[in-house]
């Protein structure tokens, strides 16, 4: 009889510790072995716990009578487990050690989003890409390897995004002043505290959030309080060819259905397009005359002295597109790698411009989020007015 007690009880600890584990070496996991056999972990383990947690609670239930205390014991390992990765206070030492393990590489970041080499100061509010040298595990915003860059007066901003395990939700700021922020604010909704970690560091710990899975990428939704809107951040893992492949496929089936269905007096929709290589900027003007383009932004690629590369991002309608190449930095800028806009999904316009073979994806993902997450209770009553997506482009350049 004891023998049962003790099986169940070890059945209820292995898979409680695996589960915790997904917790503490969350980052560690995904640098070993990568995102595919992580995320696997990740859904092995809680489907063992959950697997656990049933067979607790059946032992608990046939053996109450018998013996209670061991009839409970594996339940409430079970418990403990999950009250420790919920409410336990992990969080902190974990924090901490990634701060840690990744300040040099997040200082590099640092000085190169302070030299222009990396953000060109425009738009005010940016998602800037961080080059492929650059791990996730450095800053893993929204599944990919991005950090946010913004101003407030003279004072320069800095998320980096450190990989967490189940339902951990932080951010490290940096702050070019040195001064604490004040959470939560117009920049960090979702803050709820923040804490000092080193000189202009502070450690915000936000609201967590779960991914959307959406063959083939994955979202989430954002609901400002501020704005009283929804929002999405769209994700793909482009280090994964078969995904990617599966992504492209996608966008081209999406394309022909929205040219298809355009009608007489189409709607204009949103586009990003990522070039295969850097385009001149005189070249991409006449592209997006012949299209009918409705450019917002665009972002210039090219090189420092040094061979390292870099991008800076334009508003199209502060910088004349014809305007000649030109160094800046110390960098020269042969071209356009990405650009966003808004066009008419017809043959003339959609259509011409997903065909040109300088264009490499013109990614309309947004137009059928936008649609699921207007579908979505937690957006009923509520307008979309952002759908962010990522593109490839430091991986072409």
């Amino acid at each position: 009889m004891r023998a049962k007690h003790l099986l169940v009880l070890l059945v209820s600890l292995f898979c409680s510790l695996w589960l915790l584990s997904t917790r503490v070496l969350g980052a560690g996991i995904w640098d070993a072995a990568g995102e595919l056999a992580s995320g696997l972990f990740l859904i092995l383990a809680l489907a063992a716990f959950a697997g656990a947690f049933v067979l607790s609670l059946f032992h608990l239930v046939r053996r109450w009578a018998v013996d209670r205390f061991l009839a409970a014991l594996s339940l409430l390992v079970n418990l403990l487990a999950l009250a420790m990765i919920l409410f336990g206070p992990l969080d902190e030492a974990l924090d901490r050690r990634d701060f840690q393990a990744h300040y040099a590489q997040r200082m590099e970041v640092v000085r190169r989003v302070e030299s222009g080499e990396l953000w060109s100061g425009a738009p005010l509010l940016s998602l800037v890409s961080l080059p492929p040298e650059y791990s996730r595990a450095v800053s893993n915003g929204a599944g990919q390897r991005a950090i946010t860059v913004y101003r407030e007066g003279d004072v320069l901003h800095i998320v980096f995004y450190p990989m967490g395990g189940l339902l951990r939700g932080s951010a490290l700021l940096f702050r070019s002043d040195g001064n604490p922020p004040s959470v939560p604010n117009l920049r960090l909704p979702y803050a709820t505290r923040s804490e000092q970690l080193g000189d202009h560091w502070y450690l915000v710990t936000v609201r967590p959030s779960l991914p959307i899975l959406s063959s083939p990428y994955q979202y989430m939704i954002e609901i400002p309080r501020w704005t009283g809107t929804c929002r999405a951040l769209v994700t793909v893992n482009w280090d994964d060819p078969a995904a990617t492949e599966r992504y492209l496929q996608a966008n081209s089936a999406r394309i022909q259905n929205l040219v298809g269905r355009g009608g007489a007096e189409p709607v204009p929709v949103p586009v990003t397009v990522t070039f295969v290589a850097p385009v001149p900027l005189a070249e991409v003007d006449r592209l997006v005359g012949e299209t009918g383009l409705d450019l917002d932004t665009y972002t210039q690629v090219g090189r420092m002295a040094t061979g390292e590369r870099t991008g800076r991002g334009s508003v199209a309608r502060s910088i004349p597109l014809a305007k000649a190449v030109e160094a800046d930095h110390g960098a020269v800028y042969p071209g356009v790698l990405y650009l966003k806009g808004r066009i008419l999904p017809n043959t003339a316009g959609l259509g011409r411009l997903s065909q040109d073979p300088r264009v490499y994806l013109a990614d309309t993902t947004g137009v059928e989020v936008a649609e699921r997450i207007g579908r979505n209770p937690l957006c009923w009553g509520k307008p979309v007015d952002l759908v962010t997506l990522f593109t490839p482009f430091w991986d072409l350049w």
